[in-house]
């Protein structure tokens, strides 16, 4: 959850109740400040080791949670110009990719925080990228767009591999 500009990190615990079954513990286990706007993204990478918050501004915030229970920032990420609307780790953790309000979705360096800008997936100028997947072999991601398209990307070479428009609807029919 987060409050403001900050993203809050929570352990759950279970505990078995005779009468209630599985009960959930939230924990509050560290607070993640330093955003200048309400966080809208975060991702964890695989091995748990790495988190991204990414905010309304278009600044995003890369944490290392290697020596638990203190987690600290690695690196300050400036790229996108609008709000940061999904995130996710590449297995391996070197490189993570974003989806953004304006239009792109951006792939990082995860050891220095660099943003790759020959590898940026350029969507249409003024348009939202609103969702963003990866395949399970992070070869391909997988974005939509307020354009009403979903793009298939190849992440090596940056290139749309495939094009879907959603389809416009019907005159008198519902927006089914």
């Amino acid at each position: 959850g987060a409050t403001a500009d900050v993203a809050q990190l929570w352990e759950i615990a279970s505990n078995q109740d005779p009468q209630r079954g599985t009960v959930l513990q939230p924990q509050l286990r560290q607070k993640l400040g330093g955003h200048r706007a309400p966080d809208t993204a975060v991702a964890f990478s695989q091995d748990g080791l790495r988190i991204f918050t990414g905010d309304a501004n278009g600044r995003g915030q890369l944490w290392d949670a290697t020596n638990k229970p203190e987690i600290r920032l690695l690196h300050d990420m400036r790229g996108h110009t609008a709000r940061i609307t999904a995130a996710a780790f590449l297995p391996g953790k070197d490189r993570l990719v974003t989806a953004s309000g304006d239009g792109t979705a951006a792939q990082w360096a995860v050891a220095t925080g660099q943003e790759q800008p020959d590898l940026l997936l350029r969507h249409t100028l003024g348009k939202s990228v609103t969702s963003l997947a990866l395949t399970p072999d992070a070869r391909y991601a997988l974005t939509s767009c307020e354009d009403g398209k979903v793009r298939l990307w190849d992440l090596q070479q940056a290139e749309v591999v495939r094009e879907l428009q959603r389809p416009e609807p019907k005159p008198g029919k519902g927006d089914d």
